[in-house]
């Protein structure tokens, strides 16, 4: 069984901590392997702002030795350069190992409206501070489902290519109403197929509309690749950028 995008994340960040832990304290150094890790985690815009600052600007190891080299006296020895690496890395480990359980594949026979509609709202709910939803064939339905979210907890933008005629309109009326949302709907043809993009990070695949969840069988598949996810939220902000706002 494919790991999930969290835990292959999660190995990825620990093992770009281990690399500057043995560098720092002289067991080692793998230029190459750093290297690697540093461009695929850099890749991912939540990822990036959440690196140590030291990650983001030391380009190779030699770097980050001569930047730990630096800071005498307070990290002259092997123990206080481990805390202040461990310190610096332990937000974003955190953050990642989210304790959030959501089912990373999940069927829905036909006429189980209600536990597709539950898995998406839990979907949503792990979200913290971006939404993009896909949905070629979006309703008002979209809108209940984000009613569940806190208020101000993430901004939220909608891509759909049909959706009924006053779409917008509902659209103002929720944001009016939920004055903490930031919410954005737009419109494109670029789409068939249906995804939940989370903190440009993580990435659902769904076999169905969300208005339509549950009517038929379908399955929701958190997508495991990581050059797949990548290519899936590049091609959507570029979509997104020329597409046709709605409001």
């Amino acid at each position: 069984m494919a790991s999930s995008p969290s835990k292959e994340l999660l190995e990825k960040i620990e093992t770009l901590q281990n690399l500057m832990l043995a560098c720092a304290t002289g067991a080692g150094s793998d230029n190459k392997a750093y290297r690697e890790l540093r461009d695929d985690l850099l890749q991912i815009p939540i990822v990036k702002e959440a690196l140590p600052r030291f990650v983001r600007t030391c380009g190779d190891l030699s770097q980050f030795w001569h930047f730990i080299k630096s800071k005498k006296p307070e990290l002259s020895t092997y123990a206080s350069r481990r805390e202040f690496i461990w310190a610096a890395f332990r937000p974003l480990l955190m953050g990642v190992d989210d304790d959030t359980e959501v089912e990373h594949q999940a069927f829905f026979a036909k006429g189980a409206e209600h536990d597709a509609y539950v898995h998406i709202r839990t979907i949503l709910q792990t979200a913290k501070q971006d939404v993009f939803i896909i949905d070629p064939y979006m309703d008002s339905s979209i809108f209940q489902v984000l009613a569940t979210l806190s208020p101000g907890q993430v901004r939220v933008k909608l891509l759909t290519s049909k959706a009924p005629a006053d779409f917008a309109l509902e659209a103002q009326k929720f944001v009016k109403q939920h004055s903490g949302f930031t919410v954005e709907p737009r419109r494109t043809k670029d789409f068939h197929d249906r995804f939940i993009i989370l903190d440009e990070a993580v990435c659902y695949l769904l076999g169905a509309s969300i208005k339509d969840a549950g009517n038929k069988g379908f399955t929701i598949v958190q997508l495991s690749e990581l050059s797949i996810i990548k290519s899936v939220i590049d091609h959507a902000n570029k979509s997104w950028s020329s597409a046709n706002p709605v409001l």
